[in-house]
């Protein structure tokens, strides 16, 4: 394997350690501020200031690459989140929960904004540095890095325990672990740059223009953005209100969740051997597939089988969208691209949780499983459309 594909996991390694910290961080300051008694619409509005530091960066980092190269902008990004991490940590200590927001509420935005610089260019160099025979592949582990870390931060607090001091030495030290990688092969990512033209020779384009001339990328990122979210904070609801106990129900949740880690290696394979569109629209198509067996509850015994192959289906479209990123694009336009993936992620964690709510307030939770699958239709419609715009061209 080529050493650029090496380098390329290394920086996936390296991001996929930030989720680590934000899957203790999420929980960590929500029970705190709890125990401090604030209402729950004050700890969503807290818990919110992450996402709208992630949109600020999606639309403003890509012009630090003016003034910054981009090892400087990732290295920078990780030593101000461990800063950050120790001003939260130590705020902590306050025991007003309207005193503590006023702190902690900047602190998460910013702590957004620079988790969001090592995304963005993170994935611009994953994809940068992979080769087209193995980038599928590449995309996958890094998918289930991500996903993995996420799980893997909750269960920090359960072996430390909920005492601020070992929760934040803990945070800092695997914060500031993501610098290793980066070391090792700093020579090869110092050498990458973004120059202001893509391959094909297109101009520098804003967050909107790449958006709409990209709008599969766009769609595949939103769809699984619902469904992460969607599933994390309502999928243990839709089976409790179906009659399981509240632990099975958490159960379900944790196997769509291995079934999106464990699977992406093999998505990432097969895309590597095939078009991307054949491996959305098979995905796409099985989700929803899947979303019609759960629904009307047609093979129960089979219902744990499901949900892994329902979060294996689901979660390919985040890899496939930074696929096809890759495969279109280099230089500057592989940060907008990734920008633009980070401002939809963000813009959908804002508006789509409420809109599920919204969803299942209309239709009841029966409805559920449709509500977390909104978008994967539309996505399939687009490829489809590609499909038989290609044909015609062909035939005449």
């Amino acid at each position: 394997m080529r050493k650029s594909n090496y380098a390329a996991l290394s920086v996936a390694l390296a991001v996929s350690v930030y989720t680590v910290v934000l899957g203790i961080i999420y929980p960590y300051l929500s029970v705190n501020l709890s125990e401090l008694g604030a209402p729950a619409n004050l700890i969503g509005i807290n818990a919110s200031m992450v996402p709208i530091g992630l949109l600020i960066a999606s639309v403003t980092y890509r012009h630090f690459l003016t003034i910054m190269s981009p090892f400087q902008i990732a290295v920078s990004a990780i030593l101000i989140s461990a800063c950050i991490l120790v001003l939260i940590f130590f705020f902590e200590r306050i025991d007003n929960f309207d005193i503590l927001l006023l702190f902690w509420i900047p602190l998460c935005i910013s702590l957004g904004f620079t988790v969001n610089g090592l995304f963005i260019i993170g994935e611009a160099w994953i994809n940068r540095l992979a080769s087209n025979e193995m980038r599928g592949r590449i995309l996958g582990l890094y998918t289930t890095a991500l996903i993995a870390g996420y799980g893997v931060g909750p269960l920090f607090i359960g072996l430390l325990g909920h005492d601020g001091l070992r929760i934040s030495v803990a945070s800092i030290v695997i914060i500031l672990f993501a610098l290793l990688p980066m070391i090792v092969f700093r020579k090869k990512l110092q050498g990458v740059e973004f120059k202001s033209e893509n391959r094909n020779g297109a101009s520098s384009v804003s967050n909107l223009s790449f958006a709409r001339r990209n709008f599969l990328i766009v769609l595949c990122f939103a769809s699984i953005a619902i469904f992460d979210n969607g599933a994390v904070s309502f999928m243990p609801l839709y089976f409790s209100d179906v009659g399981l106990d509240i632990q099975l129900a958490n159960q379900y949740l944790a196997l769509v969740i291995f079934g999106g880690a464990a699977f992406q290696p093999l998505v990432g394979f097969i895309a590597d051997k095939v078009s991307n569109g054949a491996v959305i629209l098979v995905s796409s198509l099985m989700t929803l597939a899947i979303a019609f067996v759960v629904y009307i509850d047609l093979l129960p015994q089979y219902i744990s089988v499901l949900l892994v192959l329902w979060g294996g289906f689901a979660f390919s479209n985040y890899t496939m969208a930074l696929k096809e990123l890759g495969d279109r694009y280099d230089d500057e336009s592989l940060v907008v691209g990734s920008a633009v993936l980070a401002m939809t992620w963000s813009l959908v964690t804002i508006a789509g949780l409420p809109l599920i709510g919204i969803g299942v307030d209309i239709f009841g939770f029966s409805a559920f499983p449709f509500l977390l699958c909104t978008i994967y239709p539309i996505a399939m419609i687009v490829i489809l459309t590609r499909i038989v715009s290609a044909s015609q061209q062909s035939t005449r």
